[in-house]
């Protein structure tokens, strides 16, 4: 008395036109989750990549126009320390005095 390896389950489909329907179902569905992936993977780059270059167009110091700050007439506003500036001579005149008589009182 031999025993027999053989499946004798009646629910064994293996090989019947069920097993093919589920075999090109679940390649069909493979496929699709695939393309989803590399769609949403293309997606995203696209995304971040236009978010990178809005970022970096928006950096102020590349859009600024190099134009002279002015005054509410429209002059433009002298940049800087001037030594031609009369109160500027005033002052240095006047301190000049100021250390001179310091000088000669200390003697």
């Amino acid at each position: 008395m031999a025993i027999s390896k053989k499946n004798t389950n009646s629910a064994d489909v293996s090989g019947g036109w069920f097993d093919g329907m589920l075999e090109s179902t679940g390649e069909l569905i493979g496929g699709i989750y695939d393309d989803a992936v590399d769609i949403t993977k293309d997606v995203a780059s696209g995304w971040f990549e236009s978010q990178k270059a809005a970022r970096e167009s928006a950096n102020p110091e590349d859009n600024r126009t190099p134009e002279p700050a002015q005054t509410p007439n429209g002059q433009p506003l002298q940049q800087g320390f001037s030594l031609s500036n009369p109160y500027v001579i005033g002052g240095g005149v006047g301190l000049l005095l100021l250390v001179v008589l310091v000088l000669m009182l200390k003697e």
